[in-house]
């Protein structure tokens, strides 16, 4: 019994020393497996290496001529594009300058890899495009581009380990807009960017838009976007097939919808236009007896449209049609100068009356000379004089005979006017007075025309159809004027007008 009980007792004790000693074993092997874990990962060298063997490994015996899928089924590359900028479109060129960043996927099966912890995504500069195959992508209606090269070269490619690839550029294209202009500058335009395949077609590349949401996650238009003289108000995409006497080709299209803004047209063309002709009306309430001020004021008018309408038509080109505005600026024109042509009629109905009383003056002059030249017919003698009165027996004239003193060579002629001032001046004064006398008692009292000042002081201004055509032009010509402006409004501007 004591021997079993000792060498249990030593059992025991040899197991628990078992313990003890295992214990103390693992401790530093946890410690061990710690530092061995971080021994194990690679570093960024190791990484680096391990690439360019894959990169090198997935570009050898690697054929950039020959698509994916050769043969055996049509190409998918789907494409969408961020438009960071637009600038200004330009009428008379009938184009339109974009800047985007062009994105395209398709799969090359090639290109696929084991994905692990080192060998995930392969993101490749500018010298890798030039390895790989990438669709012949072009835009159709592209005028001019170039490619971003600052600080470098504005390129992405990313190759993923099932074989999609990405692929990024930056670029800004010319692109021809086709403009219609007779709504202009209350029109809409819709300009294009079309994009299709140039080396193949649809039976080998196919191209579709990568829908994704909505249109707006197709074609991204940058926030800050700003165009001074346009909105973009909508995006349309399609997807077309272009038919060419080689083949059919796929193509991609999206129709950016622009509503010109009025604001900057209402500065400088409507509005002077406008004012312009309201000035011309000043004219009716010039008096007609100031032709300087009426003709000077019409000419500036005229001259101050045809200004406007060259400013306004600068930038447009030479279209066969009449746009909205050339509308507008005629019938502007047309206002201005009938302003001035308004008192054309003016000063020719004065006139007319003017010389009827001139010949009714000069007829009874002449019936007043030869009464008061019968009756001094006797009575006329000078003292000075060596001489005669005559009668003409043809004609019913006089003629005076003088026969000058040998004393008195050099009678002075101011002595015959101081002498005798009844048969040189006195008979054109004394019709005057008649005339007025007559004409005060036939005529009813002379009404007040509203001009800026009287405009009876003279003759000229006596003539009635004269101040007519001065008064109904004053109600005609802005009455008219702001009937066509309603009109040109209610026809030209579109449902909703952008400032």
């Amino acid at each position: 019994m004591i021997r079993m009980s000792l060498w249990i007792l030593a059992l025991l004790g040899v197991v628990h020393a078992m313990n003890i000693s295992h214990t103390t074993r693992e401790m530093p092997t946890a410690a061990t497996n710690t530092s061995t874990s971080w021994r194990s990962k690679p570093s960024w060298k190791e990484i680096a290496r391990n690439k360019s063997r894959l990169v090198s490994k997935l570009l050898k015996d690697y054929d950039k001529r020959i698509r994916p899928y050769t043969g055996v089924l049509p190409m998918d590359v789907r494409v969408d594009m961020l438009v960071s900028n637009i600038w200004a479109i330009e009428e008379s060129q009938m184009d339109f300058t974009i800047d985007i960043y062009l994105r395209q996927y398709w799969e090359d099966p090639r290109l696929s890899f084991l994905e692990n912890e080192m060998q995930k995504t392969l993101t490749l500069n500018r010298q890798t495009i030039d390895e790989i195959w990438v669709p012949s992508t072009y835009f159709f209606n592209a005028k001019k581009a170039y490619f971003h090269d600052v600080t470098t070269d504005n390129y992405l490619l990313q190759i993923h380990p099932d074989g999609n690839i990405f692929y990024s550029v930056r670029l800004t294209v010319t692109m021809a807009c086709k403009l219609n202009l007779q709504m202009f500058p209350h029109d809409v335009q819709t300009c294009t960017v079309m994009l299709e395949s140039y080396g193949y077609q649809a039976t080998d590349v196919y191209y579709k838009w990568n829908s994704r949401n909505s249109t707006g996650d197709v074609v991204f238009i940058a926030e800050d976007l700003e165009m001074p003289q346009f909105m973009i108000t909508n995006v349309k995409l399609e997807e077309r097939t272009n038919i060419y006497n080689i083949g059919p080709h796929s193509a991609l299209v999206a129709k950016f919808t622009f509503h010109r803004r009025l604001g900057y047209y209402m500065i400088q063309t409507y509005i002077p236009s406008m004012l312009t002709v309201t000035i011309s009306w000043f004219s009716f309430w010039i008096s007609p007896d100031s032709p300087p001020a009426r003709v000077g004021l019409g000419i500036t008018t005229v001259l101050t449209m045809i200004t406007i309408s060259n400013s306004a038509r600068a930038p447009l080109p030479k279209v066969s049609y009449t746009k909205a505005i050339d509308w507008f600026l005629l019938m502007c024109l047309v206002y201005v100068f009938g302003a001035l042509m308004e008192y054309a009629i003016v000063n020719f109905y004065s006139c007319k009356v003017q010389y009827k009383r001139e010949r009714k003056k000069k007829k009874a002059e002449q019936e007043i000379l030869e009464q008061e030249s019968e009756k001094e017919e006797d009575k006329f003698t000078s003292p000075c004089l060596n001489g005669s009165l005559k009668k003409n027996e043809s004609n019913g004239s006089y003629r005076l005979a003088v026969v000058v003193d040998s004393k008195n060579p050099f009678f002075p002629r101011a002595q015959l006017n101081k002498k005798h001032p009844k048969f040189r001046f006195s008979r054109r004064h004394r019709q005057k007075e008649r005339d007025d006398l007559d004409e005060s008692d036939s005529q009813p009292p002379k009404k007040h025309h509203h001009y800026f000042w009287d405009p009876y002081e003279t003759a000229f201004m006596t003539s009635e159809p004269a101040y007519s055509v001065d008064k109904y032009a004053r109600i005609y010509f802005p009455v008219t004027f702001a009937v066509l402006n309603s009109i040109y409004w209610i026809v030209y501007a579109p449902d909703k007008m952008i400032f």
